[in-house]
């Protein structure tokens, strides 16, 4: 676990930081998120996803928990999509991550009102985000079980 609080903690600074001035642009710790809630054991599932989300609100404190809640809704509803998605597979994590932004994005509108992520600039960055998520999963699922930030399990 404290390598996937490390990963998360650079893609969060990351994301805050110049990223989040461009159009369009993917939701990185959604999409990490995505790939740590379909992929790997079922153990640590919620902490995986309650890590995460702990680290969004700490880089974003005026998210007043936003994060760590959309984290846990995550983490509950992965659970039956683990059943019928091959976890290690790209597919699953392309349908995870751009489940995860929508139902940020619903949430999001529900509390905050509609924004821009319902525009073309969102659709892009729904796109993004699932991209992102199999993105995650090449990138660090590809390395020595000791080194992922998720433990590998069948599927």
């Amino acid at each position: 676990m404290p390598l996937l609080a490390l990963v998360a903690l650079m893609v969060a600074l990351a994301e805050h930081g110049a990223w989040a001035r461009l159009p369009g642009a993917p939701d990185l710790l959604t999409a990490l998120l995505a790939w740590a809630v379909i992929d790997g054991d079922e153990a640590r599932l919620p902490l995986r996803a309650l890590l995460i989300g702990a680290v969004g609100d700490l880089c974003d404190p005026g998210s007043a928990g936003f994060h760590l809640g959309t984290a846990a809704v995550i983490a509950l509803l992965a659970v039956p999509l683990r059943a019928i998605l091959f976890r290690a597979r790209a597919a699953a994590w392309l349908v995870g991550g751009l489940l995860a932004w929508l139902l940020i994005a619903v949430v999001d509108t529900v509390v905050s009102g509609p924004g821009d992520r319902w525009s073309t600039w969102g659709l892009v960055s729904a796109l993004g985000t699932s991209v992102m998520a199999a993105g995650w999963g090449w990138l660090l699922g590809g390395l020595p079980a000791r080194w992922r930030p998720v433990p590998p399990a069948g599927a």
